[in-house]
């Protein structure tokens, strides 16, 4: 491939990342992260001609980390040292506490050249045909479409080992204007029309929110190397932190460094509540038409046409009390949401027009409220002190 690696240790190197893996053991690869790097050449005669440079002067000092340089079209060497074509791993202006971000990434092993991926969401919403996607992120600067030899997989649960048949082969194709490609299945393409989707028909992006998924960099002689990992090698997703079925991981925005080894840090998982339904209050309005216009609108989403099985009311607080009004409340019980997933209360309906309240409730009702009271939905069949609440607009 080109390359050329130089180590501390052959030996050491070997045990780390495997047989003849370093090309020439020299003392010049022992920097810490902050001496400067020069590649030089005789010229016409003239020894020490600098040809390329590395200077590692902050925030380019990589200690406990990596200095990796960005690929660019036709690789070409700086005499003069130029930032913009290097990147760091792990980043040291954010702190790994709170990024997750992983010192020295497996997946960046020496003799490999690459700009990396990362995944940065995976969906699995609830409804009757999940509309199912994984999008890809390419964090550091490439033109043009993908070069590199980079597949999305699933690993298997017992060997930890990448299952080829689920495979999506990424070289070749372009990100959009926010360097982001999708991955989705059928009922995601023909419910969101997306164009920059990679439609599949296998195993991606799955039947469950439950599997470790991974970018992986093919290598000669059926070897891969981790680029980036979702979730943990060798372990049951069922149950396990990283499981988010019926709902979403999204990587946080300070977390897109390429990792090998699963990291929570750098993740939000959002899945539905226990009970198996989702659901907000997403407006309250007390509108200066009066009274009869006052409605609360609640929202499930991923249920439209959905009758609520569980036992849950829509109750007040009022008066800076701890426990829930025994009046007015309304069992949500019963109710049925609209094609997009809402469910609106009003005191008329005939004041909105047709189907946009399909619940009419009257004055003096849950709906009947003069913008001065909080409202929440709580589980229980009666409002009392024991009510956990799901949802709440108010303090």
């Amino acid at each position: 491939n080109g390359i050329i690696v130089i180590c501390v240790n052959q030996v050491s190197h070997a045990i780390q990342f495997g047989y003849q893996s370093c090309d020439i053991e020299h003392p010049v690869a022992d920097n810490d992260g902050t001496n400067p790097v020069n590649l030089s050449e005789r010229v016409n005669g003239i020894p020490n001609v600098v040809i390329d440079s590395y200077i590692g002067f902050p925030p380019k000092t990589f200690q406990n980390g990596k200095a990796l340089r960005i690929r660019p079209r036709t690789p070409f060497p700086r005499a003069t040292f130029d930032p913009s074509q290097w990147y760091i791993i792990p980043d040291p202006s954010v702190d790994p506490a709170t990024t997750g971000e992983v010192a020295d990434p497996e997946g960046m092993d020496p003799g490999e050249w690459y700009n990396p991926l990362v995944i940065t969401e995976i969906v699995d919403p609830v409804n009757t045909e999940p509309a199912r996607y994984i999008t890809i992120n390419q964090p550091f600067p490439e033109l043009g479409p993908i070069q590199d030899d980079l597949q999305l997989v699933i690993f298997d649960e017992t060997t930890g080992e990448p299952i080829m048949n689920t495979a999506v082969p990424l070289k070749g194709r372009t990100l959009d204007a926010a360097k982001n490609l999708k991955v989705c299945n059928a009922a995601h393409y023909q419910s969101s029309g997306d164009p920059t989707c990679i439609v599949t028909y296998g195993p991606l992006p799955g039947t469950t929110g439950c599997y470790t998924i991974g970018i992986i960099l093919i290598l000669p002689n059926n070897k891969y190397s981790i680029v980036d990992l979702y979730g943990v090698r060798r372990q049951s997703c069922l149950g396990s932190p990283f499981d988010f079925t019926g709902g979403s991981a999204t990587r946080i925005p300070v977390g897109k460094v390429p990792v090998s080894i699963w990291n929570p840090l750098q993740w939000n998982i959002d899945v539905p509540q226990p009970d198996g339904v989702e659901l907000f209050i997403t407006e309250i309005a007390d509108p200066i038409e009066g009274p009869n216009s006052r409605f609360v609108e609640i929202f499930l989403p991923g249920k439209p046409n959905y009758m609520i099985n569980e036992d849950l009311l829509l109750v007040r607080y009022e008066n800076a009390n701890e426990d829930p009004s025994t009046f007015p409340y309304l069992s949500l019980k019963g109710l049925t949401t609209d094609e997009y997933g809402f469910i609106v209360l009003c005191v008329n309906s005939s004041v909105y027009g047709s189907g946009k309240c399909k619940y009419p409730l009257g004055f003096a009702t849950i709906a009947d409220n003069p913008g001065n009271v909080d409202v929440a939905i709580v589980k229980g069949t009666v409002p009392s002190t024991t009510n956990e609440i799901v949802d709440i607009y108010g303090v």
